[in-house]
């Protein structure tokens, strides 16, 4: 990855919210710093590739849209095994535009994060390309 693209990158990330900030809302991910981070990261990831930087992207709201049905944990290590689908709206010149994440826990194995547009065939098939041009 070329350094000016690494560069916008952190830019973008530490742009949309502190590792200390409370994201506001009812997200599941404020309890872990880690998660946290990494839910961001994946939003601002997904949000440079649709639209040109243009400052911080900070979160407005998020809702659990799919509560986890049934959490689990790991005997050894204490860790989750859930799976649950947030909606965060993030602010991109003075609008509103919805991402839906969906969370797969795995416990040791980590959490796999799904980013997309909320749209109602999210997670549905395969996933849109996007050109950058």
């Amino acid at each position: 990855m070329n350094k000016s693209i690494l560069g916008l990158s952190l830019l973008v990330i530490s742009g949309c919210a502190s590792p200390q900030a409370r994201i506001p809302g009812q997200t599941l991910v404020n309890a872990s710093p880690r998660l946290k981070r990494d839910a961001v990261r994946a939003v601002a990831t997904y949000e440079m590739a649709l639209a040109p930087y243009r400052g911080p992207l900070p979160v407005v709201d998020t809702q659990v849209i799919q509560p986890p049905g049934e959490i689990a944990a790991e005997q050894k290590t204490d860790l989750v095994h859930a799976k649950w689908t947030e909606r965060w709206l993030i602010k991109r010149d003075g609008t509103n535009f919805p991402y839906r994440l969906q969370f797969t826990a795995e416990g040791s194995k980590g959490t796999d994060i799904l980013v997309g547009i909320d749209t109602p065939n999210f997670g549905k098939g395969p996933a849109q390309v996007i050109d950058i041009k």
